[in-house]
């Protein structure tokens, strides 16, 4: 989850680019996760279909883990 923190971070406020995020360690904690469809150019994300799904699910299991369905 706090790959995906980071991730949204970039893409909304930095153009993509995880270095710009104020946790400096954004860059590293999205290589560790290895997630899929995610790539990064640099420190600038790549997104691919594969990371949407990959949301979908990782959301509707912490819904679930919450007792939200």
């Amino acid at each position: 989850m706090d790959a995906l923190v980071c991730i949204r971070n970039a893409v909304t406020h930095n153009d993509g680019d995880l270095s710009k995020n104020r946790d400096k360690k954004s860059a590293s904690i999205v290589t560790a996760a290895n997630l899929p469809g995610v790539t990064l150019d640099g420190t600038v994300v790549k997104l691919d279909a594969p990371f949407l799904d990959f949301v979908r699910v990782g959301t509707l299991a912490v819904r679930n883990y919450h007792g939200e369905f």
